[in-house]
């Protein structure tokens, strides 16, 4: 069996990024397994005010390196863009890892996620979607159909060549992985073909429903690979395990789970019922995460708040004209002239229902 030296990226920004990028790879040094002392780089991928000096020493500690860099291209406005910026700067930065692992922030690691080691011969691993839900199109006569059309258009694909995969649930969607998580061989070219194909889709004014860019970088993760025709496959569900404090709960997931993908699970107002499905499922994990406590508010500093803050506002410009025109070029939303943006060869055929994602 292929042996790899393993490593992990991830993005940290000042605010309530830090404390939950801190818990992640706490978790990840305690109970990685053979990802626990993998070198780990916290990416800070765009302009703004610096993490607080007890999250740089934390980190140090945790023998993690954090760099800031500074975002490239047009979309910085775009925030997953931020995970397309890291994963691209991690391959130069940490050269002594084989396969790169991008790990969310809201993220614990349970036990070792040994298929994102990539010990067989695949390029990537990732999750498969639960079912036919958020973003995804089952083919033909499906409401999110026409923008997986327009998205392969603006890709220079048709979507035949699109391949089809299984959700969890059994249903059989065009590819669409899940992005929080996954794993990827160095040189096989993902980071490019990952920026390349986000890039092309926002140039192209592309949405998914009425959520427009925001499932878009996930979905290039997918088409990413088979622009790029590299080998990949499908990491169990045991590696994304999500829980939310409105989602439905699985004892039996959560017992399985390598990787908890807790969104917002570890705020105060859900910890003593996370507490208790911990206690009844992972005993082994409860006591540190008792002592952990809850996700605490942002260590951030007023002045560096005040700089996040009009910085998000700056962000929300660029990312409200791209809405106003997407939501026309899609026949979603009206210009005041009563009528449509008229259409291109490049934007998608008409609607004829609003898409609820």
């Amino acid at each position: 069996m292929r042996s790899n030296s393993p490593g992990v990226v991830c993005c940290i920004e000042s605010g309530v990024l830090e404390p939950m990028t801190v818990r992640m790879i706490e978790s990840l040094r305690r109970f990685g397994g053979r990802l626990a002392s993998a070198p780990v780089l916290a990416v800070n991928p765009r302009f703004g005010p610096p993490i607080a000096k007890q999250t740089r020493r934390r980190l140090e500690t945790l023998g993690a390196r954090y760099l800031h860099v500074g975002a490239q291209g047009p979309y910085a406005w775009y925030h997953f863009m931020n995970k397309v910026r890291a994963v691209e700067v991690a391959e130069n930065e940490l050269p002594g890892a084989d396969v790169l692992t991008f790990i969310d922030c809201d993220v614990l690691v349970l036990d070792e996620p040994a298929d994102f080691l990539l010990d067989g011969e695949a390029d990537v691993s990732a999750c498969v979607p639960p079912d036919a839900s958020l973003a995804v199109s089952t083919g033909p006569g499906h409401e999110r159909e026409p923008y997986w059309r327009w998205m392969a258009d603006a890709l220079g694909m048709t979507l035949d060549t699109i391949p089809w995969i299984e959700a969890l649930d059994g249903a059989r969607v065009r590819m669409y992985l899940a992005a929080g998580i996954f794993a990827f061989r160095r040189g096989c070219g993902l980071p490019r073909l990952y920026r390349e194909t986000v890039t092309r889709l926002l140039d192209s004014n592309v949405g998914i429903g009425r959520n427009g860019e925001h499932w878009l970088e996930q979905a290039a993760l997918g088409l990413a690979i088979v622009r790029g025709k590299l080998r990949w496959r499908p990491a169990p569900p045991s590696h994304n395990f999500e829980m939310t404090s409105q989602s439905r709960y699985d004892p039996r997931s959560l017992r399985e789970a390598k990787l908890l993908h807790y969104h917002d699970s570890l705020r105060p107002h859900f910890w003593q019922e996370f507490l208790r499905r911990v206690a009844s499922e992972r005993p082994e994990h409860l006591a540190w995460m008792r002592a952990a406590g809850p996700i605490a508010a942002s260590p951030a500093g007023l002045p560096a708040r005040a700089v996040a803050e009009a910085m998000r506002m700056a962000r929300g410009v660029p990312r409200w004209a791209y809405r106003r025109r997407y939501h026309a070029y899609a026949g979603q939303w009206l210009m005041p002239t009563s009528r449509a943006m008229s259409r291109s060869a490049s934007t998608p055929p008409p609607v004829g229902q609003e898409v609820t994602t």
